[in-house]
């Protein structure tokens, strides 16, 4: 069995891996280690380590540079780029405090989602058995709206980046709400339309008469 992590801005994501036979000796190892769990001061150097690369693959990238101005343009002061913990700041973290958020965070209203043929009653008597669902009433803040920052004339940036192989154009069209299901599909197929394909405008309009690379 495999137990992996991941995170979004707006969610912490547990996803264990394995066999139907093993299911509960896996949900048993699985609810020890989030019980047990223990700091280990070494692999903070590790973290520290792949902030630093992190930081020297934004300023290397011209995709991730793109992305950076990007949220700039959509969010100003509030983009992920200014608001993440600094290089200074990580090297203060220590492990036991990052435990006692993973703890937090272990009593939020959460989803659990199982994929198999075992019954689901089975499965559910297990899951209980092994974890604290009955402490998981701290609200989710999920789903997360981030505000846009108004747009009140069309404006463009421009980032210079001379080692860049190629132009990378990104656009944001600030709408309405989607107020029911028609709608959100008539928004995707117009973003389709009018940036998401080979046969979309923009790519006409740049790649194929102006014959100019972009992404």
């Amino acid at each position: 069995s495999t137990l992996s992590f991941s995170t979004s801005k707006e969610s912490f994501t547990m996803e264990v891996k394995g066999f139907d036979p093993n299911f509960e000796s896996t949900m048993a190892l699985v609810g020890y280690f989030i019980g047990h769990v223990q700091a280990n001061p070494k692999i903070m150097k590790q973290v520290v380590d792949a902030i630093k690369v992190r930081n020297k693959t934004i300023k290397g990238s011209t995709h991730e540079l793109a992305k950076a101005l990007l949220e700039k343009v959509c969010y100003g002061e509030k983009s992920s780029y200014l608001n993440r913990l600094s290089l200074k700041e990580t090297k203060k973290l220590k492990g036991p405090e990052l435990l006692n958020e993973f703890q937090q965070m272990l009593k939020v209203a959460c989803d659990i989602h199982y994929c198999g043929m075992l019954p689901t009653k089975s499965v559910a008597t297990v899951i209980r058995k092994n974890f604290a669902v009955d402490a998981m009433v701290t609200p989710s803040n999920k789903p997360h709206y981030q505000e846009f920052s108004p747009i009140s004339e069309p404006i463009v940036y421009f980032l210079n980046s001379p080692n860049s192989a190629q132009s990378i154009v990104c656009s944001v069209l600030q709408g309405g709400v989607s107020p029911d299901l028609e709608s959100r599909y008539q928004g995707t197929l117009f973003n389709n339309y009018f940036g998401g394909s080979m046969s979309s405008l923009v790519f006409q309009q740049i790649r194929e008469f102006r014959s100019l690379a972009y992404s």
